[in-house]
């Protein structure tokens, strides 16, 4: 599981998001220097992010 997290969203605060990954063993977190919009804000790292996620799980 991905997950994908805003560093200064000020909606869901990163910190919210530790007890759900903390349940989802070999979890992948990236961090971006972005707010709660994450597809606005920050497109190349969420892209980024997915890709190397997949690319990692052997999908194209």
């Amino acid at each position: 599981m991905l997950f994908v997290l805003g560093e200064d969203d000020q909606m869901t605060l990163p910190r919210m998001a530790q007890p759900l990954i903390a349940q989802c063993p070999g979890a992948q977190v990236v961090r971006l220097k972005s707010g709660h919009q994450l597809m606005l804000e920050a497109p190349d790292g969420v892209l980024f992010a997915l890709k190397d996620f997949l690319q990692a799980k052997g999908k194209p």
